[in-house]
C-alpha cells in the first residue's frame, strides 16, 4: 500500500508539473505575440498587428490590454464596430473605467453615428483674452482687424500703433511689419493669401500695401481719389476662390475690386434701380458666388453677385452696429457687432446672440482651424480666443499613432490630435504636450515636428488597368506624368496598377525612374480589383509623415465586383483614421463613380477632370492646403527596457487652452 501512495504521489506531481508548464508556455507565447504586435502596429503594418493579437488573445483571452490593443489595429484599419466591440468588451472588464478609452469609445461612436451629436444652438465663450500692453510694454495698440492662417496663427492689424503682428497659437508675437519709413498709417484690416502675400489697407493713406513671406513691401494698391482704382478710407478686405481682392471703402461708400497684382477691375455699391446705394460699407466676404457686405447705415446686408451686380438686402435694420462678417460652417455667418457677436442663418433669417465676453468694440473676427473665432475689440485693447462651449465639456480626441523606440533610450512618439468631430486640430505649441511613462515625469519633451507646417506630401498614385481604360492608354500616360513631374522632389512617390491584383510599378520612388511604358505595361483585365490597389497605396503613405494623399486615375467605370470584399466604408475608415486624402482624375472627363466621389468628398479630397485647365499642379497645392494635427514629440526615456522584453506604457495629454485629451499607449524597446 506504501508503494502504491508513493507511485500516486510521483504520477500527480509530474501530471501537476507538465499543466503548470504548460500553462507557462502559453504565457510565454501570448507574450511574444503580443510583443510583435505591438511592433508591427508601431511600424504601420496594422493587418499583422491585428494578427499577433488574435493569437495572443487566443491564448490568454482574459488579457484587456490585449483587446485594447486589437481595437487600436482595427481603427486605424478603418474597421470600426470591431474596434468598438473590442473596446465595449475592454470597458467591462476594467474597474475603475480609465476615462481616456471611455472617452475614445464615445468619440468613435459619435463618428459613425452610433450616439448622436447633440442637437444645440452655437454658442462661445472666451478661452483667454490677450491685451495689448502688458507690465508697461505695449505690443500692439487699438486692433481693428485680425486674419488666421492655415498653422493656427493670427495677423493683427493694429491702428493705434500703425503695425500688423503675427501671432502664434499661445498669443506671442512671432513678427511684426511695419514697413519702410514712414510706414504704416492706420493699418485697419489684413488678408494673406495662398502664396504667402499679406494685404494691409492703411485707412489714413488710402491704399493697400502688399508685403512679401520675408516682411518686403512689394507693391502698393491705389491711391487717394474717387476715380477709378481710387480709395478713400479703405477699411475691410476680402479675397475669393479665383484670387480677386475685395475692399470696402468709407470715404467712397463702395466696393473696389482689384486683381492681386493690383490691377483695377471694378468698383461697386452705388445706386441702381431698386437700391439705394451702399451708405456706410464695412465687413464683407464671398461666399457661394456672391459678395456680402455689411451696411452700418442699413444696419444690415447688401448683397452683391461677383460681378457688381446687386441682388438683394438681408436683415435691414437688426444688425445695430455691423463691422466684420465670416462665413460659419458653410451655410451661415457670424457678425461683429459692437459688443456681441451675431450668428445669422440666411436659410431661415435667425439672427442671435452667441457670445458674452464683455466686449465694448468688437471689429475684425475670424475662424481658426480649429473651430474657434479670434475677434478684436478696438476699445479694450483686446484680441479675444472664443471657443465653442461643447468643445469645452467634449475634449479633443488624443491618439498615440506610433512609437519610434529604434534609438532607445531616445524615443520619438507621433501624436495626432482631433477634435471631437474627428477634425484635425492645428497650431498646438509644445507646452500644451504632457509626456510620461507608466505615469511618471520625463525630462525634456521637445516638439520636432508638425504635419500642418511641413511641405512634405507623400502620395499613392493607382492607376485603373481594366478595359475601359485601354482607350485612354495614351492619355493616361501623359496625365500620371505629369502629376508626377508635379510631386516630384516634394516627398515620396509610389505608382501602384489596379488589375486583377495590384501591381507596385513604383515604392517612394523618384518620377525619373518611371518610364511612360511602365505605366501601360501588361494586361487591362475584366476583374480587375480597385480595393485591394486603394488599401496597398493607403498602407505606403500612412507609415510617412509628410501630408499624405491617394490619387486614382479613373475611366469613369468600376468593375462588377468593386468594393465586394472590403466596403467603400471600410476604405474610407482607412483613409479618415491615417489623415489621407483621396483625389480622382476621370480621364473620360465625364462624372465618376458616386463610390468614388463618396471618397472623395469624406476626406477632403474632390474629383477633377484630366482636362482640367491648371493642370494636375492644383492637386499638388490641395494636398499641401489639407488641415493636419499631426505631431512628433522626441524625449529621453528612463525606463527599464529589460533587454526589451519589457513593456513600457506611454501616455500624452494636451491641454489647449480650455480643452485637454488623453491617450495611453505603449511600446517595446529593441532586443539588447
Amino acid at each position: 500500500m506504501k508503494k502504491f501512495w508513493i507511485v500516486f504521489l510521483v504520477l500527480f506531481s509530474c501530471s501537476f508539473f507538465l499543466h503548470a508548464q504548460d500553462v507557462d508556455l502559453k504565457a510565454v507565447e501570448a507574450q511574444d505575440e503580443f510583443r510583435w504586435g505591438v511592433r508591427a502596429f508601431h511600424l504601420g503594418f496594422f493587418n499583422e498587428a491585428i494578427l499577433s493579437f488574435q493569437k495572443a488573445i487566443s491564448l490568454k483571452p482574459d488579457n484587456v490590454n490585449m483587446h485594447v490593443w486589437l481595437g487600436r489595429a482595427y481603427l486605424r484599419s478603418g474597421y470600426y464596430k470591431p474596434a468598438l466591440s473590442e473596446w465595449k468588451y475592454s470597458l467591462s472588464k476594467l474597474s475603475p473605467v480609465p476615462p481616456y478609452l471611455q472617452y475614445k469609445y464615445d468619440t468613435v461612436r459619435r463618428w459613425i453615428g452610433v450616439l448622436p451629436y447633440e442637437d444645440r444652438e452655437s454658442s462661445f465663450v472666451s478661452a483667454y483674452s490677450q491685451s495689448g500692453i502688458n507690465e508697461g510694454i505695449m505690443t500692439f495698440y487699438s486692433p481693428s482687424g485680425v486674419f488666421v492662417r492655415q498653422d493656427g496663427m493670427v495677423w493683427v492689424s493694429a491702428m493705434g500703433s500703425n503695425s500688423v503682428l503675427l501671432l502664434d497659437s499661445s498669443g506671442s508675437s512671432v513678427d511684426m511689419l511695419k514697413g519702410e519709413l514712414p510706414g504704416l498709417s492706420a493699418p485697419f484690416d489684413v488678408l494673406e493669401d495662398e502664396d504667402g502675400l499679406v494685404y494691409i489697407t492703411e485707412f489714413m493713406a488710402d491704399r493697400i500695401s502688399v508685403f512679401n513671406r520675408f516682411g518686403k513691401r512689394i507693391r502698393i494698391i491705389g491711391e487717394t481719389g474717387r476715380g477709378d482704382g481710387n480709395l478713400l478710407g479703405p477699411q475691410y478686405l476680402a479675397m475669393d476662390s479665383h484670387g480677386y481682392l475685395y475692399v470696402t471703402e468709407q470715404g467712397n461708400k463702395r466696393v473696389s475690386k482689384f486683381t492681386k497684382e493690383g490691377k483695377f477691375l471694378m468698383s461697386f455699391g452705388g445706386r441702381v434701380k431698386g437700391f439705394e446705394g451702399l451708405s456706410e460699407p464695412r465687413g464683407i466676404v464671398v461666399h457661394d458666388g456672391l459678395v456680402y457686405v455689411l451696411d452700418a447705415s442699413l444696419k444690415g446686408l447688401v448683397v452683391f453677385d461677383i460681378y457688381g451686380n446687386f441682388v438683394r438686402k438681408e436683415v435691414e435694420g437688426l444688425i445695430d452696429s455691423p463691422e466684420d462678417i465670416i462665413v460659419y460652417e458653410s451655410d451661415k455667418f457670424i457678425i461683429s457687432n459692437g459688443r456681441e457677436l451675431l450668428l445669422y442663418v440666411p436659410s431661415t433669417g435667425m439672427i442671435a446672440n452667441i457670445a458674452q465676453i464683455g466686449a465694448r468694440h468688437l471689429m475684425g473676427i475670424d475662424l481658426t482651424p480649429n473651430g474657434d473665432i479670434i475677434a478684436a475689440d478696438i476699445e479694450t485693447n483686446l484680441i479675444h480666443h472664443l471657443v465653442d462651449v461643447a468643445s469645452v465639456y467634449g475634449g479633443i480626441y488624443v491618439d498615440i499613432e506610433r512609437v519610434d523606440a529604434s534609438k532607445f533610450p531616445e524615443v520619438m512618439i507621433d501624436v495626432s490630435v482631433r477634435d471631437r468631430y474627428g477634425k484635425p486640430f492645428v497650431g498646438i505649441p509644445s507646452k500644451s504636450f504632457i509626456i510620461t511613462e507608466n505615469g511618471q515625469g520625463l525630462g525634456d519633451v521637445e516638439l520636432v515636428f508638425s504635419a500642418n507646417k511641413t511641405k512634405r506630401i507623400d502620395v499613392s498614385l493607382v492607376m485603373e488597368h481594366s478595359p475601359s481604360m485601354v482607350r485612354y492608354s495614351d492619355r493616361l500616360k501623359d496625365v500620371v506624368a505629369e502629376l508626377l513631374h508635379a510631386v516630384s522632389g516634394k516627398g515620396g512617390i509610389s505608382l501602384y496598377a489596379a488589375k486583377d491584383t495590384p501591381v507596385i510599378i513604383a515604392k517612394n520612388d523618384s518620377q525619373n525612374s518611371i518610364l511612360p511604358s511602365d505605366m501601360v505595361a501588361g494586361a487591362f483585365p475584366a476583374d480587375w480589383d480597385i480595393e485591394d490597389a486603394l488599401v496597398q497605396a493607403a498602407f505606403t503613405v500612412l507609415k510617412a509623415r509628410g501630408k499624405r494623399a491617394v490619387v486614382f486615375f479613373s475611366s469613369g467605370v468600376l468593375g462588377r465586383q468593386a468594393f465586394s470584399h472590403v466596403s467603400v466604408d471600410a476604405v474610407l475608415g482607412l483613409f479618415i483614421q491615417n489623415e489621407i486624402s483621396f483625389y480622382v482624375v476621370a480621364l473620360n472627363n465625364g462624372k465618376v463613380p458616386d463610390e468614388l466621389s463618396y471618397l472623395a468628398e469624406k476626406t477632403g479630397g474632390r474629383v477633377i477632370s484630366a482636362s482640367y485647365p491648371k493642370g494636375m499642379d492644383v492637386i499638388v497645392s490641395m494636398i499641401y492646403s489639407q488641415l493636419s494635427g499631426r505631431y512628433v514629440l522626441k524625449y529621453t526615456s528612463y525606463s527599464n527596457s529589460d533587454f526589451g522584453r519589457a513593456y513600457i506604457p506611454v501616455e500624452a495629454e494636451v491641454h489647449f487652452f480650455t480643452r485637454s485629451g488623453r491617450d495611453e499607449s505603449g511600446y517595446f524597446a529593441p532586443a539588447q
